[in-house]
């Protein structure tokens, strides 16, 4: 799955092709053999959380998660972040690869990915309504983050989720 990490920090590059529609905020982006649909933070708009799927793996959604911190001591290193998932009161927690991280300004923003959505967590945010995402673990990053939550709208999930297979399998 590293290797994914780095396919996907590739496939985020500037080059991508965006599909400017407007699913309750939700967009989606495609280029070459990799799908991205995903949502802004209501907290902060550069938190995202989303999924990606890879041509000829449709029936995969792998999590991917956008996050920053305006904390500049922080030295951000591929690991496994603990990331707590609250769908309307139903709560459950995932493991996350840290794939990149880079400086924007004053800002560390990093991706974490690597976890394939089981049909549990996919009919969840289906059916749901809101979507809270807390980092939790590690410790050492978790103390560096000013805002360690955010929420998020499934409102049109499952459509802008179509449309990414739609384009994966065609």
């Amino acid at each position: 799955m590293r290797v994914l990490g780095m396919l996907l920090a590739t496939f985020f590059s500037l080059n991508a092709v965006a599909l400017a529609t407007d699913d309750a905020g939700w967009t989606q982006t495609d280029r070459e053999d990799l799908h991205r649909y995903e949502v802004h933070g209501d907290t902060v708009f550069g938190h995202m959380f989303g999924f990606i799927t890879k041509d000829h793996h449709c029936d995969e959604d792998i999590v991917w998660i956008e996050w920053s911190t305006a904390d500049g001591s922080v030295r951000l290193r591929q690991k496994d972040v603990d990331v707590e998932l609250n769908v309307d009161g139903v709560v459950g927690k995932i493991s996350l690869d840290m794939v990149t991280s880079s400086d924007i300004g004053n800002l560390k923003v990093f991706a974490l990915t690597n976890f394939v959505a089981g049909d549990k967590l996919l009919s969840l945010l289906d059916h749901g309504k809101t979507l809270k995402v807390k980092i939790v673990g590690p410790a050492a990053l978790v103390e560096h983050l000013d805002i360690p939550e955010d929420t998020f709208t499934l409102r049109n999930f499952s459509v802008r989720r179509n449309a990414a297979h739609a384009v994966c399998k065609a």
